[in-house]
């Protein structure tokens, strides 16, 4: 239904007995099983929506509606606020017998009308159209989340509304499925041929992928102003890839979750964003010069962090060359176009080279011989310039640093443009304050240490502004008793490793709130009672190795 599409206001046969309560406005819809209108309640002046529903198919679908807007409502989450609130749910007295149910109005237009009222120029800006989708997601994942998960099976651009400060919303929920146990099977095989996924029709149980199959279609629609995948030919490769991977045939090759489409829209939002920043400063430089290292930088750098740093400024101009990616040939081309999805930046002991992540990281363990080299804050700058001066930086999501005794973590602190960092230490020695790595929380998604690199930090409070946190794993060297009370602050976990180090009862319950938890070790931390983690339903994997877990724990008598 498109919420904002009115016709003529007349009264279409609204029921006498709902005047006494509502002013009927305008008629929004109506056919034999079901009629909608826009209607303001006396006395308050709201404007509010009134479904009537003439037939037995049609009351269940008004009271499925009704029980999940409320059960949305009753989260008191801010996501929340994106979808109608129900009202009243009225039964009429026949012949005919009718149900009626009330809720809010959201105004605005469907993203449908916005689409098609550009036909010169089909679909919406790419920008508009991930910010969009970003919302929409978000609000998505909200729904799987609760409690029981709500899957939507309607996504489609007439049921998204966009209101008058460029938000979305989305609404009509009455197909929408309470998930109340793990496969569960659909009672009814509803939905929209264009947008529902296959398994909507008959193939297997919908859950969760079934929306993300959804929103594929609706980012195809938004910028392309089409639905059908012949459509993808005409979108960026970028986008070409998010879009075909959200909506493949089987939901076992999709995103598995919302939140998972959600962060490479976001990677590509502010990929965009960066890119745009470029052009603006290197009109007249070529994609692959580097620029000469800025003296100002590195004195603000030194003045702030009391390190003297060394004058660059008569060094000459690095390249970006072929020599930099290891003999990988392949690997350079696609830089060369452009094309960093399968890049990543890592600094090893010989120095800096661009490197394919998975074929990198299965053979890290031969490249450690002897004590880690050290990479003083100086040298480390000076990369971190190199990639920043490229067209590399504002797509850049990986950076390894491999058998490296770093100096200082101050460096990290920059502006990594792509918004989506994802930071690695393998058999690396780290300095003991890792304070100055909160600057980088609030765009970092991994903070790992592999291959034998251990932490002695003894806080953990620079994670407060890490609220985007997706993986964090921190061997610490058994001998630290650490502060880990900032684990609250990052919720959005869905990895977290720790190792020797002391994790509290206290601790411990705030881990088994981390509701979207999938992969959880927690290696001699003295553990002797995991009753606390029992709330974790999304855990695939638990790793308790070294602890002397109770089978009877004693009860707290404290």
């Amino acid at each position: 239904m498109n919420e904002s599409s009115l016709i003529e206001a007349d009264n279409c046969g609204f029921p006498d007995i709902l005047r006494e309560k509502y002013a009927c406005l305008s008629c929004l819809r109506w056919n034999d099983q079901e009629m909608t209108w826009l209607c303001e309640e006396h006395g308050t002046g709201e404007q509010v929506l009134v479904k009537v529903a003439s037939e037995p198919g049609s009351f269940q679908r008004l009271r499925n509606e009704a029980e999940i807007l409320a059960v949305i409502a009753a989260a008191r989450h801010p996501s929340a606020n994106s979808f109608p609130k129900s009202k009243e749910l009225i039964f009429l007295e026949g012949p005919p017998y009718r149900l009626a149910m009330v809720r809010s109005y959201v105004p605005g237009h469907s993203l449908e009308s916005l689409v098609e009222s550009q036909p010169s120029q089909p679909g919406l800006p790419r920008e508009k159209s991930l910010r969009y989708l970003m919302e929409i997601l978000d609000q998505l994942d909200f729904l799987h989340h609760l409690n029981p998960p709500v899957i939507h099976r309607d996504v489609k651009p007439q049921n998204v509304i966009v209101d008058a400060e460029d938000h979305c919303h989305l609404i009509d929920l009455d197909i929408a499925r309470m998930q109340r146990e793990p496969g569960d099977s659909d009672t009814l095989v509803m939905g929209t041929r264009l947008t529902s996924p296959p398994e909507q029709f008959g193939f297997r149980t919908t859950d969760a992928r079934s929306d993300v199959y959804s929103a594929g279609v609706l980012l195809r629609f938004c910028l392309t102003g089409e639905y059908r995948e012949e459509a993808d030919q005409t979108l960026p490769p970028d986008i070409r890839r998010a879009v075909q991977k959200a909506t493949r045939f089987d939901p076992i090759n999709r995103y598995q979750q919302a939140a998972e489409f959600r962060k490479d829209l976001r990677r590509l939002l502010a990929s965009d964003g960066g890119r745009k920043k470029q052009i603006c400063l290197k009109r007249t430089v070529s994609a692959l010069i580097i620029l000469i290292l800025p003296a100002v930088a590195f004195w603000l750098y030194g003045f702030f962090s009391g390190t003297e740093v060394p004058d660059l400024r008569n060094e000459s101009p690095m390249k970006i060359t072929a020599d930099l990616f290891g003999g990988d040939s392949d690997l350079y081309s696609e830089f060369v176009r452009g094309e960093f999805g399968n890049c990543s930046a890592a600094i090893l002991p010989e120095g800096m080279r661009f490197v394919r992540y998975a074929e990198f990281t299965e053979s890290l363990p031969e490249k450690f011989e002897g004590e880690p080299a050290l990479l003083s804050a100086e040298e480390l700058i000076s990369y971190l310039r190199m990639l920043q001066d490229s067209d590399f930086w504002p797509k850049m999501s990986n950076l390894l640093i491999v058998h490296r005794n770093l100096t200082s973590l101050k460096p990290f602190a920059t502006d990594y443009q792509a918004g989506y960092i994802c930071l690695e230490f393998h058999g690396c020695i780290l300095p003991s304050d890792p304070e100055p790595l909160r600057a980088l929380m609030p765009s970092c998604y991994e903070l790992a240490c592999y291959e034998g690199t251990t932490v002695s930090w003894s806080s953990l409070d620079f994670l407060r502004d890490a609220a985007h946190l997706d993986v964090l794993s921190l061997p610490f060297d058994g001998k630290t008793a650490a502060d880990l009370s900032a684990l609250s602050s990052v919720p959005s976990l869905r990895i977290l490793r720790l190792s020797d180090v002391p994790v509290s009862e206290k601790i411990l319950a705030e881990i088994g709130r981390m509701e979207k938890l999938e992969i959880l070790w927690l290696q001699g931390c003295g553990i002797t009672d995991v009753s606390p983690l029992a709330g974790l339903k999304n855990l695939e994997e638990l790793n308790l190795q070294n602890n002397e877990i109770r089978d009877d724990p004693e009860p707290d008598t404290k």
